[in-house]
């Protein structure tokens, strides 16, 4: 988790202060695909240089692309704002200040 708070801040527009309410309506679909690079499960998903002898008969592709479609479509479900606002309960087990 560290890595991604971290990666997070390299993106600047959609995290800094003048675009406040971009980033606040910002999916967390947009905001994982602008901060990770590389989404492929299994070899095959390169489409290239692919050495898996089963890849020609392969279903668990097929299953799997459809895991990844169904994980964007819940990530997309959901913005960064929802998220960062801190629930009563997390404030209590942070012992966080109230804003």
């Amino acid at each position: 988790m560290p890595m991604l708070v971290i990666r997070i801040s390299e993106v600047a527009p959609v995290i800094s202060t003048p675009h406040k309410a971009n980033w606040q309506s910002s999916t967390l679909e947009n905001l994982i695909c602008q901060t990770e690079e590389d989404f492929t499960l299994v070899e095959c998903f390169q489409g290239r240089d692919c050495l898996c002898v089963i890849e020609p008969a392969c279903v668990l592709k097929k299953v799997l692309r459809a895991a990844l479609a169904a994980f964007f479509e819940a990530l997309d479900g959901y913005t960064l704002a929802e998220l960062v606002k801190p629930s009563r309960n997390l404030v209590r087990l942070l012992a966080m200040p109230r804003t």
